[in-house]
């Protein structure tokens, strides 16, 4: 059988995942992707999500995707069903259904990380809850600790909580924090709710008692002194490493847009750490969240798709782990020759699957 691979964009067409001025997602070039992926030997198809045949064979045909960034989690679910529909009906998909369930859900990524083999990488304690009631019955008995909202991204709904009544404000605001697109529609639902307790007193006892809307809370061991963390991005054995330095009188420094080359002393410490976590997920493309307390690394976090590949797009070098040592490559990247390249090469490597 001849190699076929399906390219699946989302309804306008696009395949987001570049983030260059690191504010707008914009679509890697589709058909310079499909030149490429044709150029080494796959017969290439681009459909949108909702232009796929799903009664047709899919038994061994690739499948390279992206996920959604879109406000909420409905479009992510509808993408969610059909690569998983896909992947149950026989395709190869790159990257594995898994892997696209832990993008915007920290919950499960933290489920994934225990099957991890290598306890270096499992070094931060962390807890899954399903709502504030979970969170705050299932408190740890030693501050601080983070709290995070199970999707974002940038630093996002990520709090600090020192004590016990910050645990449970921030815990709160997690976990009620609204599913509308923004505050006018949540006014305006609210308005709605109290015309109809006040025409009607049976609508209003029925709404009272209805089950409120709760959010996942996720819970990680706090690091303290920390001045910034490391973002590393992975495509096909080439590293591309970042410094990203805490928010001005914050503990953050994801999405804060204050980022530096790595200082050389502090490179190959993180390379062998990042190195750890390729040999530990199967997938030729990652990107990782990591941190460094002065003596050890730890992974904060880590992802399969929608990488943020600014740190591949701005680098002026990479790294590759050649006959035991690591070697420093000068020179840009260009986005979609090194994804293509990755997936062409994991795909060689793994003949079948």
């Amino acid at each position: 059988m001849d190699k076929e691979l399906y390219i699946l964009t989302d309804g306008d067409g696009d395949f987001l995942v570049s983030m260059e001025d690191l504010v707008h997602f914009t679509s890697m070039d589709v058909p310079k992707m499909k030149a490429l992926f044709e150029k080494s030997g796959f017969t290439v198809q681009v459909k949108k999500f909702g232009e796929l045949d799903l009664g047709q064979d899919f038994r061994g045909r690739h499948v390279v995707y992206q996920t959604s960034e879109k406000k909420g989690p409905f479009y992510k679910h509808y993408v969610e069903d059909v690569v998983y529909f896909l992947e149950r009906h026989g395709a190869i998909l790159l990257p594995p259904f898994g892997h696209l369930k832990a993008h915007h859900n920290k919950c499960y990524m933290e489920m994934m990380r225990r099957d991890f083999r290598n306890p270096e990488l499992k070094s931060l304690q962390a807890w899954c809850f399903g709502s504030v009631e979970e969170a705050v019955a299932g408190m740890p008995s030693r501050f601080p600790v983070v709290l995070k909202q199970v999707a974002g991204s940038g630093s996002e709904g990520v709090y600090l909580a020192r004590n016990a009544e910050e645990y449970g404000r921030h815990a709160r605001a997690i976990s009620q924090t609204s599913l509308g697109p923004g505050w006018p529609e949540v006014a305006k639902e609210g308005i709605k709710q109290a015309i109809r307790k006040g025409l009607s007193p049976v609508v209003a006892k029925y709404r009272k008692t209805d089950p409120p809307v709760r959010q996942p809370v996720v819970v990680q061991e706090f690091l303290p002194g920390l001045a910034g963390d490391y973002k590393v991005v992975v495509f096909g054995g080439k590293y591309y490493i970042l410094y990203r330095q805490n928010r001005e009188g914050d503990f953050r420094a994801s999405g804060g847009g204050r980022l530096f080359v790595v200082p050389e002393k502090d490179r190959i410490g993180l390379l062998d750490f990042a190195r750890k976590a390729v040999q530990e997920i199967d997938f030729p493309m990652l990107g990782l969240d990591i941190a460094f307390d002065g003596s050890r690394h730890h992974l904060f976090e880590f992802q399969m798709i929608h990488l943020g590949p600014y740190t591949l797009q701005a680098a002026e070098f990479w790294h590759e782990y050649r006959d035991g040592k690591w070697v420093r490559f000068d020179g840009k990247s260009d986005l979609e020759v090194e994804f293509c390249r990755s997936i062409c090469e994991h795909v060689e490597a793994h003949p079948g699957r």
